[in-house]
Parts: C-alpha cells; sequence; structure tokens
C-alpha cells in the first residue's frame, strides 16, 4: 500500500471511528434506557399511613397505587411494594438505601427526619380538608362537659393509624392537666380499629365518650342527622396532619423527583389513579407545605411521654 493510500485509509477509519463513538455516547447520554428498565422504584408504607383499611386490603392497594405512579410517570421502572409493621425495618432500608419513597404517619415522620434525608412531597386530601381534629364526643344530654368529666368513664378510642395522634393528644393533655394516665383516669378505655364504629357505640349508650375525627364525626352526621343532634364536641386538638409520602433524595436524580411529585399530585386527574386513591378514602394529594406541620410538631414536641423531645431542633 502507497504511503497517500495508507493516509487516506487512515483518515476514512478515524473519521468512522469517531462517529460510531458519538452515535454511542449519545445513546448513552440521551437514551440510558436499558440502564432505566434496571431501575426498582421501591414505595414503603407503614400500617399507621392509612385509615380504615385492613391489612389484606393495604398490600393489594398499595401495589396498585404504586404500579399506578410508574405507569402515569412514564418511566419503565419495575414496582416494589413494602408494607412495614414496625420501625426497625423502616431505619434498617432507609439504612441500607433500599426505598426509593415512603409513606408515613406524621409522628413517624417527625422521629425519623433528623436521623434520615428525608424529603417530604406530598400529603393526603380527603375531600376538601388534609387537616383534621382529633375530638372527644359525649352524649348531648349528659353532664360531661369536658374531659376532667370522664374521670372513671367509660370512653372508646381508635386504634392506630389516626387513632396514633389521636392517643398522643389524650396522653398529651392528661399530662398538662396533671391528671392521671390513660388506664388510670378512665373506668375503661377500650380501643376499635373502625373510627365510626366509636361514634355508634356512643350513639347508642354503650360508652361516655368517644375519641375520634372532626371530619368523620361530621361525615356521620350529615348522613345521620340524629347523630348531629345526639351527640357534641367537648374538647377539640388543633389542627392536624395525619400522614406524608416522603422521597428519599439518594435514590432519584433531581428530574425524576420532580417527574414523580408531578405524578403524584396530578393522580387524581386520570381514572384509574383517581379510583385506586378512592380505596384508601382520599380525594387527592396535594404538595407539602412546611406550615402544614406547624400544629403536629407542637403536639409531639410536648408529648414527653412520646420520647420526642430528644429529637427538638
Amino acid at each position: 500500500m502507497s504511503k497517500i493510500n495508507y493516509h487516506i485509509f487512515y483518515y476514512i477509519f478515524l473519521k468512522r471511528s469517531l462517529s460510531l463513538f458519538y452515535l454511542f455516547f449519545l445513546s448513552v447520554i440521551i437514551y440510558p434506557q436499558s440502564a432505566d428498565n434496571e431501575r426498582t422504584f421501591v414505595l414503603g408504607f407503614t400500617e399507621n399511613t392509612f385509615d380504615n383499611i385492613n391489612s389484606r386490603d393495604l398490600k393489594a392497594a398499595t401495589e396498585l397505587l404504586t404500579q399506578e405512579i410508574i405507569a402515569n410517570s412514564g418511566k419503565k421502572w419495575k414496582s416494589e411494594t413494602l408494607i412495614y409493621k414496625g420501625q426497625d425495618q423502616i431505619i434498617s432500608d432507609l439504612t441500607r438505601g433500599n426505598i426509593t419513597a415512603l409513606a408515613m404517619s406524621t409522628y413517624e415522620y417527625l422521629l425519623l427526619k433528623d436521623q434520615f434525608d428525608l424529603i417530604p412531597v406530598v400529603v393526603p386530601e380527603y375531600g376538601g380538608y388534609f387537616k383534621d381534629n382529633v375530638v372527644i364526643l359525649a352524649s348531648a344530654n349528659s353532664n360531661i362537659n369536658s374531659i376532667s368529666d370522664l374521670r372513671n368513664k367509660q370512653v372508646m378510642i381508635q386504634e392506630h393509624k389516626k387513632g396514633l395522634l389521636a392517643d398522643i393528644w389524650l396522653t398529651t393533655i392528661l399530662n398538662e392537666n396533671k391528671y392521671d394516665p390513660k388506664e388510670l383516669f378512665f373506668g375503661e378505655l377500650y380501643q376499635e380499629s373502625e373510627s365510626t364504629k366509636s361514634i355508634m357505640n356512643l350513639f347508642f349508650g354503650k360508652v361516655d365518650a368517644c375519641i375520634t375525627t372532626k371530619q368523620i364525626f361530621k361525615t356521620m352526621a350529615d348522613l345521620n342527622p340524629q347523630i348531629g343532634k345526639s351527640l357534641r364536641i367537648v374538647e377539640e386538638s388543633e389542627p392536624l396532619v395525619f400522614a406524608v409520602i416522603c422521597l428519599i433524595p439518594n435514590n432519584l436524580t433531581r428530574d425524576d423527583k420532580d417527574l414523580i411529585v408531578y405524578t403524584m399530585e396530578t393522580l387524581h386527574e386520570q381514572n384509574a389513579g383517581s379510583q385506586i386513591l378512592k380505596i384508601f378514602r382520599i380525594n387527592k394529594l396535594i404538595k407539602y407545605n412546611e406550615a402544614f406541620m406547624i400544629n403536629t410538631k407542637d403536639l409531639i414536641e410536648r408529648s414527653d411521654s412520646y420520647n420526642f423531645s430528644s429529637n427538638k431542633n
């Protein structure tokens, strides 16, 4: 091969090699589909997140919700759902970076936020409200006018979920009024898994008072006006936020985070997404604002019995 032909051959070879490299570079940077397809979006839920849904339905519903979020985002990620029954496994998975997002009660969020990098992004909105008040209800014809009148009385409270903040609030106001702990102050303290049943037990005179939320009481009174006439509120908390969904930023790029948040906020606009949210009795998910948490954080900080004081900023 002549010297001129050799240089021409080398030039063509180098040009084609650089072109192939350039195309390969673009395919990796602009179209990273293969890497994207291998990612798994892991959405964890604690059992205290949502109200009035049993464990069996919770698993199926959370899987549908996770899949719908990914489908609406346009991503090709795989999805996985985890249900947590205690904090030990949550802490373990957060430490290992095994979770992409976590839905939890605000109490759990406030306990964990200083230990881990959690970004609260949305809170549930329940048909026009995202905050609710814990209330003590009593019969309109009774002599019960405040919590002091409930000494040695039979009281029913909702267990777990929204009942978690209700229990914290109840413990706090007993402590602040220098009353005995609830186990000694009340004659009997019953737990009921469904708040509607608590209200009905009070309505039929089976207990002296019940602890529920203002919106649940209002909804039941709207459905049955006799409930609204027969029962009344004797104590009431400040408006509280009960649940929040957080993203774990270490597992997401900024663009991915923005996309997932947008997808969550618009989920109710899609027919399938709206139907799935209704399983949780949620109207839509709304963008988080730090001001939402002022009352809830104040309540938790006042509650020394829950050892939150050590986590204050």
